[in-house]
């Protein structure tokens, strides 16, 4: 059963991926171009997320906040989506245990109508079996915040970053987020 979701869900992966590299064309140039236009001023990403208000679960305001902020095309790497997906199967077993828990799926934005590419990654999430609340974030956050790849982020009940960690993760690092995501101490 968990071969063939894996399988299924890097089928849709690679579905996505080639669609994005089809309507994308050359990003390195996009890239290049938008930098070179942009202000000066750094946005700090703790800050970024409390002006965001954050609260994916009003009845979980009290507890700690999983933000992934995710660059689609890092999951071309095997060990980063297998661990992306084993961390959010492990957060979706807890919770039928637990309750819910705040978690957000945060992709950086890229140069396709914004309409299309929620459409794309909100379909990518409901197809790979993740219930999670889908949001874009100006690639802009993740530049200045030296997000070079997918990480997960844990901010505590004040919405400060009490854990950040990049895939692919470590077992001790899934194990460490879980625990602190579903409040259990080390």
């Amino acid at each position: 059963m968990i071969i063939s979701r894996n399988v299924t869900r890097a089928y849709t992966l690679c579905t996505c991926l080639i669609a994005l590299w089809v309507g994308a064309g050359s990003t390195t140039n996009f890239a290049q171009e938008h930098r070179h236009g942009q202000d000066s001023q750094q946005v700090p990403l703790e800050q970024y997320l409390r002006n965001q208000s954050i609260q994916v679960n009003p009845k979980c305001a009290k507890q700690p906040i999983l933000v992934f902020l995710i660059k689609f095309i890092n999951f071309g790497c095997v060990s980063c989506l297998n661990d992306f997906f084993d961390l959010c199967d492990s957060i979706n077993s807890r919770i039928k245990q637990d309750g819910k828990r705040n978690v957000m799926v945060c992709f950086a934005r890229d140069e396709r109508p914004e309409q299309e590419q929620f459409r794309t990654m909100k379909g990518w999430t409901r197809s790979s079996g993740l219930r999670f609340p889908v949001v874009l974030l100006p690639k802009k956050i993740f530049d200045d915040n030296f997000i070079d790849f997918s990480t997960a982020i844990l901010l505590n009940k004040d919405n400060e970053v009490e854990l950040m960690e990049q895939f692919p993760l470590s077992a001790t690092a899934i194990s460490e987020i879980i625990d602190k995501l579903f409040c259990k101490k080390r």
